[in-house]
């Protein structure tokens, strides 16, 4: 009786762990997607109003990177490279990496050059979600794949 409950719990924690993988994997995807959004409004603020940086930081609302974290270090005054390090859970160091060359090269110019830098940046994590995007199913299933059958293999060396 006892190994039979214990089969359970390990069958259900196997379980558990194959949503919470690709659950993080869903994640990635809208994380990629919400960063995309932020940089679209910026230049879309920028274009519309001409408005400060700051003040564009400011205005920003995104329920994901608030959730993250992400907007209130940036509302906070630090430069995006630095507020995505920040985040929780950690964003992905490629776009970590894309957040903070888009921090150091983004207002240094006239309107026209900062337009232009949003749109090069724009592309580039444009390229990166669709990446992410598409490889997000095949990471799911073997993430999934993986929780699975290691906890069959737990089950039949136990059992």
């Amino acid at each position: 009786m006892l190994r039979l409950i214990g089969a359970s719990l390990l069958t259900l924690f196997g379980i558990a762990l194959a949503r919470y993988l690709a659950e993080r994997e869903r994640r990635r995807v809208t994380v990629a997607e919400a960063y995309l959004d932020f940089l679209r409004y910026i230049r879309g603020e920028l274009h519309a109003f001409a408005r400060p940086l700051g003040e564009v930081y400011r205005r920003a609302e995104n329920p994901v990177l608030e959730e993250n974290g992400f907007l209130p270090a940036l509302r906070a005054g630090e430069t995006p490279g630095d507020a995505a390090r920040r985040t929780s859970p950690p964003t992905d160091p490629a776009l970590v990496k894309l957040l903070s060359d888009f921090g150091g090269a983004v207002g240094r110019g006239y309107l026209a050059e900062t337009l232009a830098c949003c749109d090069v940046y724009i592309e580039r994590i444009d390229a990166y979600a669709k990446s992410v995007r598409e490889a997000a199913p095949t990471r799911i299933r073997v993430r999934r794949t993986v929780a699975l059958a290691g906890t069959a293999l737990i089950l039949l060396l136990l059992l």
